[in-house]
């Protein structure tokens, strides 16, 4: 399967498994923060903060591939070897945008990827905390 860099974005969290329990992550100052600490932790290979920034709904959605942390660890292989990248090297190319959007306790996030497409990923509130719930077009 051949992924590109700015696909992953968008790909990686349509394919996240659930995460084993975990303590919830502190509380994001804002929903654009949220996507940031997720994304970063993601190119930093810390695939177990990515998931504790990750909302319990959006984890279950596809439990079936062996956890949230070892689906985004397989997914980033992929993308790097495919882009020639070192295994444990960044492997994602984004700058987190404006929040364009805040509807009660559900937030949209702009992204902005390499090669210059943009996204809007969905940030919600959940007991008083703002978590990542993946793309906003993800259906």
């Amino acid at each position: 399967m051949l992924l590109h860099r700015a696909a992953l974005a968008v790909l990686i969290p349509m394919s996240f498994t659930a995460c084993e329990s975990g303590p919830m992550p502190s509380a994001a100052s804002s929903p654009a923060r949220v996507v940031e600490e997720m994304f970063a932790a993601m190119n930093a290979w810390d695939f177990d903060r990515a998931c504790d920034l990750m909302t319990e709904d959006y984890r279950a959605e596809a439990r079936d591939a062996g956890g949230c942390v070892r689906e985004l660890e397989q997914a980033a292989i992929v993308v790097s070897q495919t882009e020639g990248i070192p295994v444990g090297e960044p492997y994602l190319q984004f700058a987190v945008g404006e929040v364009v959007e805040v509807d009660g306790d559900v937030a949209a996030v702009e992204v902005r990827l390499d090669p210059g497409s943009t996204t809007i990923q969905e940030v919600v509130r959940t007991a008083g905390r703002w978590l990542y719930n993946g793309p906003a077009d993800r259906g």
